[in-house]
């Protein structure tokens, strides 16, 4: 029979990827972890971790086989009807620890979610945040916990909600338009005509604000193409040209005017994306609230109100 106390123990290797940090987690030596992990593991007849190299030092990291991701799930799943009972019976509010890796495009977790984080830390101390910037995170082969998306995850087996909307306008830094004047931005009439635009490579031609700026810019000149978005308002803050930029990025940087309104500009739907068998772990539960509460309480600066 699996005892209760060696799966603990098991989760906190499978989060930590560390022996040495799980131990800590759990307050045993390491010692102990790694016999508590073989003896478990020869409960169940299967290995359920790996060390693979990497890790700080070089020293290696463990990471699930696919008995052990199975195990994982099975085991969180046992650990949020515990805590759940526990709240239940009144026997007082359970400490959420372990780490909890959250997958973002770049821009949107450099500049908006790294800077709100201490809100996160606040309220649950025993969590730590591991922030990776990918567009579309494969969160079935566990690339992360939970991946923010812009735009509908289509990976099999993910449970998704909607948490909001990104809304783009386009800027262009005060010092340019002192210098180059300010232009009549719209789609109809001349729009962004002699202007200097920045704008997407070909390869993202098919994003809504891509496809917007392109119309917009119709009879521009071309100064710069990038796929970065941060790479795009960097250049247009240092004065190169005109961007469609997110107004949550663009607005709060003083130095930038909009030139366009977002009420007419493209939008992209924020969507946080979970695998089904992990929604309902409690580390991973916290931290899908908190981001739901976030983007609800920020809608006016994503949607450039």
């Amino acid at each position: 029979m699996l005892a209760w106390d060696d799966l603990r123990l098991f989760l906190a290797i499978a989060r930590a990827g560390s022996l040495t940090a799980a131990a800590a987690q759990v307050g045993v030596n390491q010692s102990t972890m790694s016999r508590r992990l073989a003896a478990l593991e020869e409960s169940v007849g299967q290995v359920l971790v790996e060390r693979v190299p990497g890790g700080p030092g070089g020293h290696g990291v463990y990471v699930c086989t696919p008995a052990g991701e199975r195990m994982v799930r099975a085991v969180e799943r046992i650990e949020g009807e515990v805590h759940a009972m526990m709240r239940d019976l009144g026997l007082g509010p359970v400490g959420l620890e372990g780490a909890v890796r959250l997958s973002a495009p770049e821009a949107l977790a450099s500049h908006f979610l790294a800077p709100r984080l201490p809100a996160l830390r606040a309220e649950h101390p025993g969590l730590a945040i591991e922030l990776v910037t990918d567009e579309r995170p494969s969160l079935g082969r566990r690339d992360a916990d939970l991946g923010l998306t812009l735009g509908l995850p289509t990976e099999p087996d993910l449970f998704v909600r909607k948490l909001g909307e990104v809304v783009f306008a386009a800027y262009a830094a005060k010092s340019y338009v002192a210098e180059h004047g300010w232009p009549e931005a719209g789609e109809a009439g001349p729009g962004l005509g002699g202007h200097a635009a920045i704008g997407y490579t070909d390869d993202q031609a098919d994003l809504p604000e891509a496809a917007w700026f392109n119309r917009l810019a119709k009879g521009a000149r071309p100064v710069l193409r990038t796929s970065a978005i941060l790479s795009q308002f960097e250049a247009v803050r240092a004065g190169v040209g005109i961007a469609a930029l997110p107004c949550y990025l663009a607005d709060p940087a003083g130095s930038l005017v909009r030139l366009t309104d977002p009420a007419q500009g493209p939008r992209r739907e924020i969507w946080l994306g979970v695998h089904r068998d992990l929604r309902h772990a409690p580390r991973l539960r916290a931290v899908i609230e908190f981001l739901s509460g976030m983007v609800r309480r920020e809608r006016n600066l994503l949607g450039g109100a």
